[in-house]
């Protein structure tokens, strides 16, 4: 016999030497029909390697190479696993390259006993619209099952012929034939030609059918189930929360038959959770399922309760059927033995498998395969009854929004991904637990990937907490050290985690950034986990996204590290984008690393300039804190990858990207905005006092710019600074009408914290009122504990909380008066340097770089904690205008020449990029 060798095949199948058969007999009796090899095949083992591996590429490419080799056999093998592989992919072009090989060449129908190959060169055909000879090959091509070849005929026939085709199908097994004429799926209708007798002893199945946003396709599902020549059923219809009209066609039914009952859910929880409702109303001795999308021949629930009832340790039975879409065009996503196959979903089991066995697993994939599987694993292979193998007695349709049909639902994924894992956690409870009960909710009884995870939020919860630290996807000491809060409060890390931290976004590695991956994937932060958590290709993965910005290679290029980009933004951040910005417009190559991505406007801002954003969870830097390897060296691999001659931290909060560029040797610049003897809030954060922040910056960059003499002045003891002011937009630059104002609007933009002076901006606006001068004082920027306390607490009508602005330059439009009240020595006052841009006045306390900004008569300067003189000098611009307006014309002249890019952009260009 061709190919047939013995010594392989008994080392590979002990049991065959067991049975005592020669081995070639027992491949052509039994083994050629359980999918067994008569030798060693390369490409065999190249196609498991195939479906389960990340990297194919490589074994493509060896499949290929034997495919080239043109040899009996290997070469056929590898034309039918390459044209399955590219029709998986819907790339009809390589798999009719590959499968056209069968058009005159019949070897691969010695190898394979089935009619995949058949089914596969018929589908190339078809969707290749290869029309004039497509019947002439199917009647030519070898066929082991002939209902394979009704569906193909009926695949790429005529809409008219597609009823000729199925009712051949039916008529060869001698079922009953479809009536009236039958185009597409909607259409398919045939009528009981007799009634199977029913009395009190015959058993009553229950058959539930679950439905979501069905209106469309539920009429065909009733319809069929209502012609079946079974006629004691019961069909529950379990209404998953639909949006549509599925509520009133549904309850048409009802009116017209007794024996359909119609249960709502209030929340949509997945099919799962709809069977298992209908499961327990049922009363049937006989339990089955129904898609609200499918279609049943007649007889299917007829056979299939003989097959329980004639066979004394049968416990379920289960019928086959074959997938086409709406024209009823055939089809099968991976192309094994033909189009017919097992259909899982006709699972019909005794009452008695029910009270041992219990529920459907709360999930949104596979739960029926696993009740399958947990059957056999509690009564024995012989407990399930296959009713007409092979032939079709229900058609499901196909539907691009299916789960079948999602990316990481697909089913692919039960060679590698979601469904691969459910099943073998399924299969190892089944093998370790002596009693398979699954309730209807509750605790679960074993792991599942938390994407298709369903139940109450309490289960959802504990399960996602358990698979994360399964799987090591859980760093508790990184989520320790990278969130103090957690360890001080002392709160158990995971469980913080599960309820608390996956909503903000905060990182439970050091590799992963959830907040990058739900904005890559336009979903919330609890989704992107959980699809990042289930899908095994994106476990590795860092995120990238790419920018607008054109890498040129002449250019200089520069990777720019911010230290936030969170869902507020303060002046250091937009300073950033100010950076970026300005280098872009220099011709400088910008790839950027980001720590977080929980503002989507900001993003979007940055990707205008740069080549590409890659988003790794940095920490700052504290006194005492290890070095974080990982970042380092993915900080490494970016600049060797794109070839950066510069690293640009912002802040003195980052260090890793420091300590990498060190590693590659290129130039390290930190652009310094804080004032750490005047900022006890940073220093507790960094976990160290001035003096120790400042020398570990010392000698740790190359060259560090400040973004004000009084910024600069702070560290030059240490090392010296380049100063690059902040710098503001000259369309910015507002002329406000000079009129006289009967009332001002005075405001504070800032955090809204005590060290901003937000209780010394309720006391001046509480003295205003006891002087009843006519000011509104608007509060702009994030809601806090200190602002909600002193909102409740004012007594006055003059204050207005405004919320957080994300347009500054409209925000400004009708304001009059800003007021710069922080307790510590700002590095800037970015804020107070939009104000006068926009033709606003400001007041502040006399200390920090604002005393830069506003000296020279640009702005009133008042001594610090001093409301008193404040509710003074607001008096006075009351009375006296012209005098703000000369302030406000001072400081607009100032900006244009001190702070326009125009004015800082050569020398920031100079220090980063030259």
């Amino acid at each position: 016999m061709k190919y047939f060798d013995t010594d392989w095949y008994c080392k590979t199948y002990p049991d065959v030497e067991k049975s005592g058969m020669k081995p070639s007999f027992h491949f052509l009796r039994f083994g050629i029909d359980e999918g067994r090899w008569p030798c060693h095949f390369n490409a065999v083992m190249l196609d498991k390697k195939l479906w389960s591996s990340k990297q194919n590429e490589k074994i493509l490419n060896d499949l290929d190479g034997i495919f080239s080799r043109n040899e009996d056999g290997e070469s056929d093998l590898a034309a039918w696993f390459l044209g399955r592989w590219f029709a998986s992919r819907n790339d009809w072009k390589n798999a009719y390259h590959y499968t056209r090989r069968f058009e005159k060449n019949n070897e691969i129908f010695s190898l394979l006993k089935h009619d995949g190959p058949s089914i596969l060169l018929v589908s190339c055909y078809e969707n290749l619209q290869i029309i004039n000879d497509i019947d002439t090959l199917i009647n030519k091509l070898p066929w082991v099952n002939r209902n394979e070849k009704s569906l193909a005929h009926c695949s790429v026939a005529k809409a008219k012929d597609k009823k000729h085709h199925l009712n051949a199908l039916f008529q060869n097994n001698k079922l009953i034939s479809l009536v009236k004429s039958v185009e597409y799926f909607d259409r398919l209708q045939a009528f009981p030609q007799y009634q199977v007798a029913a009395n009190w002893y015959s058993p009553l199945v229950s058959i539930i059918v679950p439905c979501y946003n069905s209106e469309k396709t539920v009429s065909v599902a009733i319809r069929g189930l209502l012609a079946q020549t079974y006629k004691k059923v019961e069909i529950i219809i379990v209404d998953d929360a639909s949006t549509d009209n599925s509520a009133k066609v549904a309850c048409e039914f009802v009116k017209r038959d007794k024996r359909i009952r119609y249960l709502k859910l209030t929340k949509n929880s997945g099919a799962y959770v709809a069977r298992n409702t209908g499961l327990k109303a049922a009363k049937g001795r006989y339990v089955t399922t129904h898609d609200a999308d499918d279609w049943s021949h007649p007889q299917k629930i007829e056979f299939q309760v003989k097959a329980l009832k004639s066979q004394r340790q049968a416990k379920a039975s289960v019928s086959h059927w074959a997938r086409c879409k709406s024209n009823l065009s055939f089809q099968n996503w991976r192309i094994e033995s033909g189009l017919i196959h097992r259909n899982v979903s006709s699972l019909m089991f005794d009452r008695a498998v029910f009270r041992r066995l219990g529920y459907w697993d709360s999930v949104s994939v596979n739960a029926d395969t696993e009740y399958y599987y947990r059957i056999l694993s509690v009564y024995g292979a012989n407990s399930i009854v296959e009713v007409m193998p092979g032939t079709p007695l229900a058609l499901g349709r196909v539907e691009a929004k299916s789960l079948t049909q999602q990316s990481l639902t697909h089913i692919s994924t039960q060679f590698r991904g979601v469904r691969k894992d459910y099943l073998d956690s399924a299969q190892k409870w089944h093998e370790k637990d002596r009693r398979l009960y699954m309730p209807f909710d509750g605790k679960r009884r074993f792991v599942v990937p938390p994407y298709i995870c369903r139940g109450s939020d309490r289960v959802r919860k504990n399960n996602l907490r358990n698979y994360l630290v399964e799987h090591n996807l859980f760093d508790e000491k990184w989520y320790l050290e990278k969130y103090e809060d957690i360890r001080i409060a002392g709160i158990n890390p995971i469980e913080h985690y599960v309820s608390h931290g996956i909503y903000e976004g905060r990182e439970l590695n050091a590799l992963f950034c959830p907040s990058a991956f739900s904005y890559l994937h336009d979903c919330s932060l609890y989704d992107g986990v959980l699809r990042w958590a289930t899908d095994p290709d994106k476990l590795s993965t860092i995120v990238h996204i790419d920018g607008n910005g054109i890498s040129t290679e002449d250019s200089k290029k520069v990777l720019m590290v911010g230290h936030l980009a969170g869902e507020h933004l303060f002046g250091a951040e937009r300073s950033f984008l100010d950076c970026v910005t300005l280098l872009h417009g220099h011709g400088v190559n910008i790839y950027l690393i980001l720590p977080e991505a929980k503002n989507k406007q900001y993003i979007e801002e940055l990707k205008k300039y740069c080549v590409n954003i890659t988003f790794i969870p940095l920490k700052w830097w504290k006194k005492g804190r290890s070095i974080v390897d990982e970042h380092v060296e993915l900080i490494s691999h970016c600049i060797k990858r794109y070839e950066i001659s510069c690293v640009y931290s912002n802040t003195i909060t980052l260090w890793e990207p420091t300590l990498a560029a060190d590693l590659c040797g290129i130039k390290k610049v930190m652009h310094i905005r804080e004032i750490t003897e005047e900022d006890p809030e940073l220093c507790s954060l960094l976990g160290a006092d001035s003096i120790d922040i400042l020398k570990h910056l010392k000698n740790l960059n190359n060259l560090y710019i400040a973004n004000s003499k009084t910024t600069a002045q702070h560290y030059e003891s240490f090392f010296p600074c380049e100063i690059i002011p902040n710098i503001i937009d000259s369309k910015s630059l507002k002329k406000k009408r000079n009129s006289h104002k009967e009332s001002l609007n005075v405001t504070i933009i800032s955090s809204n914290l005590p060290k901003k002076g937000i209780q010394d901006f309720f006391e001046i606006a509480r003295l205003c009122e006891e002087k009843c001068l006519p000011i509104n004082f608007l509060i702009y920027g994030p809601e806090t504990d200190i602002l909600l306390g002193l909102l409740r607490d004012y007594a006055g009508k003059n204050v207005r909380f405004e919320g957080f602005t994300d347009n500054i330059s409209e925000t400004f439009i009708n304001i009059d008066v800003l007021l710069c009240l922080s307790h510590f020595a700002e590095s800037f006052g970015r804020t107070a340097l939009e104000a006068m841009a926009h033709g606003c006045l400001v007041i502040g306390y006399e200390f920090g770089a604002i005393v830069e900004l506003l000296e020279g008569g640009c702005g009133i300067l008042v001594a610090p904690r001093n409301e008193q003189a404040i509710v003074y000098q607001l008096e006075t611009v009351l009375k006296d205008q012209s005098v703000m307006q000369q302030m406000v014309e001072k400081a607009q002249k100032k900006v244009q020449n001190n702070y326009l890019p125009e004015v800082v952009s050569a020398k920031l260009v100079k220090l980063v990029a030259r």
